[in-house]
């Protein structure tokens, strides 16, 4: 028996395949000859799709589905811009992020204010060993203090900080290594 589930947005059913990339898809659970997606159930009851091809055209076991986002009538179509405006959607690029799935990185660290030193440059978010907390730090604060808990010692999170017209140094922030 297949099971089906309800579109949060138009309240049809819906039926969920896995494609070949490991990606859930849901598709209308009525077969469609005009679909895209060849739906089979595997040895374990799996919903399975994939997208026919000439070169491997669908099997015997297989029926052809519409994708639900293609007939979900809660799907509205993107505003059209002012002629002044240009979509750059689909040059944009997108880079994952390692750390956390579905975001994206910028290959630029964002422009702000070192919380440590207060000079305006490129910060990126440090997280602190010593009480986890993300601090936005400049690219030489980030490495002195990365180096500084490493070595294990603290970061002083909390003393006078010099202001941006006191140099490009980010000396006295953090105290002495061992041997310097």
């Amino acid at each position: 028996m297949r099971r089906t589930t309800r579109c949060p947005d138009c309240g049809r059913d819906l039926l969920w395949t896995v494609t070949e990339a490991g990606k859930r898809l849901a598709v209308d659970p009525e077969p469609n000859p005009e679909g895209n997606a060849a739906v089979y159930r595997d040895g374990t009851g799996t919903g399975r799709s994939r997208r026919p091809s000439a070169e491997l055209p669908l099997a015997g076991r297989e029926r052809l589905h519409m994708p639900h986002v293609a007939t979900c009538p809660a799907q509205r179509p993107a505003p059209e811009l002012p002629p002044d405006v240009v979509d750059l959607a689909a040059h944009r690029r997108r880079t994952p992020n390692p750390g956390r799935s579905g975001q994206t990185a910028s290959s630029v660290p964002v422009l702000g204010r070192c919380l440590l030193c207060g000079h305006a440059r490129h910060v990126s978010a440090h997280r602190s060993r010593r009480d986890g907390l993300l601090r936005m730090l400049c690219t030489p604060c980030y490495s002195t203090a990365t180096v500084t808990e490493e070595t294990g010692h603290a970061a002083d999170w909390h003393q006078p900080r010099p202001g941006p017209a006191d140099g490009d140094q980010c000396d006295g922030l953090f105290p002495p290594q061992d041997g310097s």
